[in-house]
């Protein structure tokens, strides 16, 4: 039976059981992301319970299932069948009981509802609400991956699912040193990936699952996985092993030039102040975009002179210094996301409202364009 409170269970047991063993039905990448949009709202540092609903912005659900290029019909038909779909998902996990030789599964629902919700200021989300039954299993998961991100260079749902265990593994043997190897018989491999009696020739299986999986590795900016070795009994490929490694962490300054021209009016006055803060460049650029949702789209400057107040307020750094890196910290740990958001998003809105007509106009302009775009046609005006 699953325990309702996560101080009843280790961390690591809770995360590597939703992550190790957990066994999750979502059907595509893009319903992968939207539940780790989901986790990534719980704070369980301050929680013993989920909480009443997790939302996604009607903005933020367009541009997720948006990523997918085979998208067919309209947002509307995406959007129902998505939510249809995982309304039905379970996780499934081995029980301790056997029947005739065979692990009996337990089947715990996701979701216990799934619906659309409009605020009192007239926004769309889509509200879910976790089953109970799933607390110390997400805010474990939830521990564990603290600065979780969505993978945003991964459009397979097998590269993700690959992923989480493969971080939940990484971070189970970080003593072994800087490189852990993962190995699978091709069978517990597809066990693990829900694909069992699929890919029978291993063509079919190195391009469909194992090269997304490598690609969609490299590309989250969470892991690394510099190779792969496939091992042999006779002639036939029987077993991989899979080498992961924790992202690096350089400085790419080209990226950064090119992220630069990229920023909108707002944006850019954001990243200003954040330097003038103390805080790098290119943190304050990840900053920028892991801003929660679209609320505060085109008043990013605001967003983060609001957080910075809070850490003058809350915390007990001495100097500039201390205060940038209390931000930073406060910012990987989501606390602008728990508690404080509904202050911050009010003071936004509360600046908003005492624009001048004229500026807010130029502000919706602003948002459709680069900075640099948009100074010219502010210029041209």
């Amino acid at each position: 039976m699953l325990q309702h409170k996560t101080k009843d269970l280790p961390i690591a047991r809770l995360a590597n059981e939703f992550a190790l063993n957990g066994k999750v039905d979502f059907t595509n990448a893009r319903e992968w992301i939207i539940f780790l949009y989901l986790v990534a709202q719980l704070n369980p540092s301050h929680q013993d319970e989920l909480p009443p609903e997790a939302i996604i912005p009607l903005a933020d659900l367009k541009r997720v299932l948006a990523k997918d290029g085979n998208r067919s019909g309209g947002f509307y038909d995406e959007i129902r069948k998505a939510t249809k779909r995982m309304a039905k998902v379970v996780c499934e996990f081995d029980s301790e009981v056997s029947i005739e030789g065979k692990v009996l599964p337990s089947y715990v629902p996701i979701f216990s509802a799934i619906g659309a919700k409009k605020s009192k200021e007239g926004s769309i989300y889509i509200s879910y609400e976790f089953n109970d039954k799933m607390t110390p299993l997400l805010l474990g998961f939830r521990r564990n991956f603290l600065n979780i991100q969505l993978p945003k260079g991964i459009t397979s749902a097998h590269a993700i699912r690959f992923l989480l265990y493969a971080k939940a593994e990484r971070d189970r043997r970080q003593k072994e040193g800087p490189v852990t190897k993962i190995h699978f018989e091709i069978d517990e491999l597809k066990k693990l990936l829900r694909i069992e009696g699929k890919y029978g020739s291993f063509k079919n299986l190195r391009v469909r699952v194992l090269e997304p999986i490598q690609e969609g590795i490299n590309a989250s900016g969470i892991l690394e996985m510099p190779k792969m070795e496939y091992l042999k009994t006779g002639r036939s490929i029987t077993s991989i092993v899979f080498y992961v490694s924790d992202a690096t962490k350089k400085i790419d300054r080209p990226k950064i030039t090119n992220d630069l021209r990229q920023l909108t009016y707002a944006q850019e006055m954001a990243l200003e102040f954040l330097k003038e803060k103390g805080i790098y460049e290119d943190i304050a650029l990840k900053i920028l975009n892991n801003i929660p949702s679209t609320v505060c789209q085109g008043y990013e400057d605001y967003f983060c002179e609001e957080i910075y107040k809070i850490v003058e307020e809350k915390s007990t750094a001495k100097d500039q210094k201390g205060r940038a890196a209390v931000l930073v910290s406060w910012f990987k740990k989501d606390i602008f996301k728990d508690d404080q958001f509904s202050r911050i998003i009010e003071q936004v809105h509360t600046r908003k409202k005492a624009l001048s007509q004229e500026k807010r106009d130029n502000r919706e302009i602003a948002m459709q364009m680069t900075s640099i775009a948009f100074k010219e046609w502010y210029k041209n005006k």
